[in-house]
């Protein structure tokens, strides 16, 4: 095999190993989306509404500043039912 012929196949038989495969996603639709409503005449596509995390369906109470409590005042909220605290990066005593 001359020197040619042997880079070309060696070319060839790098780039079929190092060549991207085609994959699919993971399927997470059913876990993700909830059933269809109804259509209306301007859709495009089905609309499917978000499926809420049984957490967050659970969930009883929201405690604003439980970031600046202590560990007594947050397990007495607790106690209350709040089980999220802030949803942001923010600072609670500063006025926007």
């Amino acid at each position: 095999m001359s020197a040619l012929k042997r880079a070309v196949f060696l070319s060839l038989l790098t780039a079929a190993i190092c060549a991207p495969l085609p994959c699919r996603g993971q399927d997470d639709s059913e876990r993700i989306w909830g059933a269809a409503v109804m259509p209306q005449p301007f859709d495009a596509q089905p609309f499917r509404p978000v499926r809420i995390p049984a957490w967050v369906q659970e969930t009883l109470g929201c405690g604003y500043t439980l970031s600046v409590m202590d560990g007594q005042q947050r397990a007495k909220a607790a106690a209350h039912g709040v089980t999220i605290s802030e949803m942001g990066f923010v600072d609670p005593f500063y006025a926007y």
